[in-house]
């Protein structure tokens, strides 16, 4: 049997909604919205990682970019387009990033993106 994926291919949440640790926890539509913490990118087949409290003036990266902010340790220090913001979530693999203050569909966001599945307990 597959791990279970999110409700709607997977959420990016900004820091309002929930964002679990436990990578068992998805969004299903008998519960609240939370973001999905197993996010993979078609593309450059990445997990996406996200920056907390964060946001960029930039709407869209080169690629390049798009590679050293994924890896980077402290943005905010590093790029001039990284920003503090109590609301907003920054979500980034290699190819591509987004940034929210509430919930959207990754079908919505970033097609590239999706829900790689949540493992459950035995």
């Amino acid at each position: 049997m597959s791990d279970p994926v999110c409700e709607g291919g997977g959420w990016i949440v900004g820091m309002d909604e929930r964002l679990p640790a436990d990578p068992s926890e998805y969004y299903s539509p008998e519960g609240y919205l939370v973001g999905c913490n197993r996010i993979k990118c078609r593309k450059c087949g990445c997990m996406v990682r996200h920056f907390d409290k964060a946001a960029a003036k930039a709407i869209t990266l080169g690629e390049k970019e798009n590679a050293r902010l994924y890896l980077s340790e402290n943005p905010f220090k590093e790029f001039d387009f990284m920003y503090k913001n109590k609301d907003c979530r920054v979500y980034v693999c290699k190819c591509s990033f987004a940034k929210t203050m509430g919930g959207r569909s990754l079908d919505v966001v970033e097609p590239r993106w999706f829900c790689a599945g949540h493992p459950q307990a035995p």
